[in-house]
């Protein structure tokens, strides 16, 4: 039992530690197939974080004519800006 409360008080002062989040959401084009169409490809590389290959660049969609990002478009991907919990 020790060793549980010691993992469990490890694992607490590694998330006191870290860094929020900070990944912005964008709300989920509809229909998405037409956005899908819209972006380009994103590189070839799968994503950091779930490691799929559907990476996109586009612009968010609150600034169009903003600098264009590489997005995962996972909606199950805590760093898609399309995730939801």
């Amino acid at each position: 039992m020790a060793e549980d409360d010691q993992i469990i008080a490890s694992l607490e002062e590694w998330r006191a530690k870290r860094e929020p989040a900070t990944v912005e959401r964008w709300p989920i084009p509809d229909p998405f197939g037409q956005w899908l169409m819209a972006t380009k490809p994103g590189p070839k590389k799968r994503c950091p974080d779930c490691g799929t290959p559907s990476l996109r660049t586009a612009t968010p969609p609150d600034n169009p004519a903003g600098e264009p990002r590489v997005v995962c478009t996972m909606i199950r991907c805590v760093a898609s800006p399309f995730y939801r919990a």
